[in-house]
């Protein structure tokens, strides 16, 4: 009897303990999940195993033309709420001139999970200055969540409301 109680409560006990995966694909490259860079050097796995919740991703999207020329956007910030596996995409684009009309104009980014699309439009793209102005991806996230009032806290992302104190 023991043994059927013990297995059950191992049933019951996996889906919370279950680990999202999180992957760019079609050029898509995740850069950083809640304030910490992933992709760190040659071992750069594109999938991000994640609990289920509320997470601040930041990925770029890439491409490679015949001529060997790269085309990338600026690194983008945005939050989602994962509860499967999901990956991230863009709309692919063959012509050169085209994509970076879209990488101008600000790409929509296509999140699917479990058989649903969803897009994003007008996420945030990171600022950084100077030579080599996304080598220290954390800094930028750290500033931009900064300016924008937002705090990390377990994963889930949070406005700071001001209070104003009337005397």
């Amino acid at each position: 009897m023991k043994i059927i109680q013990a297995l059950i409560l191992a049933f019951v006990m996996i889906p919370t303990s279950y680990a999202l995966n999180l992957e760019g694909i079609n050029g898509v490259e995740i850069l950083a999940i809640d304030g910490k860079e992933v992709n760190s050097g040659f071992f750069y796995n594109k999938q991000a195993p994640l609990t289920a919740g509320e997470h601040q991703i930041v990925v770029r999207y890439s491409k490679q033309f015949n001529n060997d020329e790269l085309l990338q956007s600026r690194p983008t910030i945005f939050t989602l709420n994962l509860q499967h596996d999901t990956q991230i995409s863009v709309q692919p684009q063959s012509n050169r001139k085209q994509l970076d009309k879209q990488i101008k104009a600000g790409l929509v980014w296509q999140v699917i999970s479990h058989n649903k699309h969803y897009e994003i439009k007008n996420s945030a793209p990171l600022k950084g200055k100077g030579f080599m102005p996304y080598s220290n991806i954390e800094e930028l996230i750290v500033t931009y969540n900064q300016q924008n009032d937002i705090v990390l806290s377990k994963g889930k992302t949070q406005k700071i409301v001001s209070v104003k104190t009337i005397i």
